[in-house]
């Protein structure tokens, strides 16, 4: 009865995470960072990763999936256990990295040019407002420029500013003197 339990909530589980395009776990991104280490240098965290990536959703999902149907076969707690840790390992594990890889970085948008170089391409009015350049993920972008306060409408064309704020609502930004 228990077995058919676990294979029912895994399934289940396993399931809807699927189709709802949800994940649990550490990305393959995360785990791929410390793969430059020397050979002689010991890896403290992989254990902790490990057990990170087991109690996630989708790894406990498939845990239970894997015990529910070995736990049928034999009828033995210990082998669906290992039955639930091997699903685990040998499918689960690789697919979710095999479907990872097509994953990209996520877009920068405005917000990301915070603290930031701009350059002016043209002169500040009255009101402290003039074009500056802003490059953001690799695109440069012309963007409605508001000097901070304090600082002197007297900025020359070329001139470089750092970005101090940024308003996604009106695409615009505030920058003052470097």
């Amino acid at each position: 009865m228990i077995y058919q339990i676990l294979l029912g909530v895994g399934a289940l589980g396993t399931l809807m995470m699927g189709l709802t395009g949800l994940r649990g776990g550490r990305s393959a991104r995360a785990r791929g960072k410390g793969k430059g280490k020397s050979r002689g240098s010991s890896d403290s965290g992989a254990f902790l990763e490990a057990l990170l990536g087991v109690f996630s959703p989708l790894g406990i999902f498939s845990l239970c999936l894997g015990a529910g149907v070995v736990g049928m076969l034999t009828n033995r707690w210990w082998w669906a256990m290992l039955g639930g840790l091997l699903f685990w390992k040998l499918v689960i594990e690789p697919l979710q990295e095999l479907l990872l890889r097509f994953a990209s970085t996520p877009a920068k948008n405005l917000e990301g040019a915070r603290a930031t170089e701009a350059i002016t391409l043209s002169r500040f009015d009255a009101s402290g407002q003039g074009m500056v350049r802003l490059t953001v993920d690799g695109q440069v972008r012309r963007v409605l420029a508001k000097l901070s306060e304090g600082e002197a409408a007297e900025i020359t064309v070329g001139e470089k500013l750092v970005v101090v704020d940024v308003d996604t609502k009106r695409n615009t930004c505030r920058v003052a003197r470097l």
